[in-house]
C-alpha cells in the first residue's frame, strides 16, 4: 500500500495506535513473533512422538486391544513412569504424544493400507516369478 494510504489508514481506524511510534510497532512484531515460536513449541508434534505413537498403534493392532486403550492406560502410566524414574521435564515431553482414539484409528489404518501395497506388490512379483518358471520349464521340456 501506498505510505499516504497507510497513514490515513492508520488514523481513521486505529486512533488509538496513531500517535505511537516506530519502534512500538517493532517491538510489538517481535514480542508477536516470539508468541508464535513459543506456540509452535507447545503444539507441534516431534518426529521421537510420531514414531511413538506409530509403535503404540501396532502394539494395540497386533493385540487386538481397543483403541482408547493408549489414552485411558497407557499414556497415564507411562506418565506416571517417567515421572517416577526420569523427573518431571520428560512428563511433559510423553504428555505430547498423540494417543487420541482417533489418532490411533488412524495410524491403524494407514498400517493397514501400507500392508496391503506391500503385499499386493509381493503377489505381483511371486505371479511374475512363477510365470517365467514356468515358461522355462516349458521351454526345457520341448528342447
Amino acid at each position: 500500500m501506498v505510505p499516504s494510504k497507510l497513514q490515513r489508514h492508520l488514523v481513521t481506524n486505529h486512533p488509538s495506535l496513531s500517535t505511537k511510534d516506530k519502534s512500538y510497532f517493532e517491538r510489538s512484531l517481535s514480542s508477536k513473533i516470539k508468541q508464535v515460536k513459543v506456540f509452535e513449541k507447545q503444539v507441534c508434534v516431534s518426529e521421537k512422538a510420531q514414531v511413538a505413537s506409530y509403535e503404540i498403534a501396532e502394539l494395540i493392532a497386533v493385540n487386538l486391544k481397543p483403541h482408547n486403550l493408549a489414552e485411558k492406560i497407557i499414556l497415564p502410566a507411562c506418565r506416571k513412569i517417567v515421572k517416577t524414574m526420569i523427573g518431571g521435564s520428560a512428563d511433559i515431553d510423553i504428555c505430547k504424544i498423540p494417543l487420541s482414539n482417533d489418532t490411533i484409528h488412524r495410524r491403524i489404518k494407514d498400517m493397514q493400507e501400507i500392508l496391503g501395497k506391500i503385499l499386493q506388490n509381493l503377489l505381483q512379483i511371486r505371479i511374475l516369478l512363477y510365470k517365467s518358471t514356468k515358461q522355462q520349464i516349458l521351454q526345457e521340456m520341448l528342447n
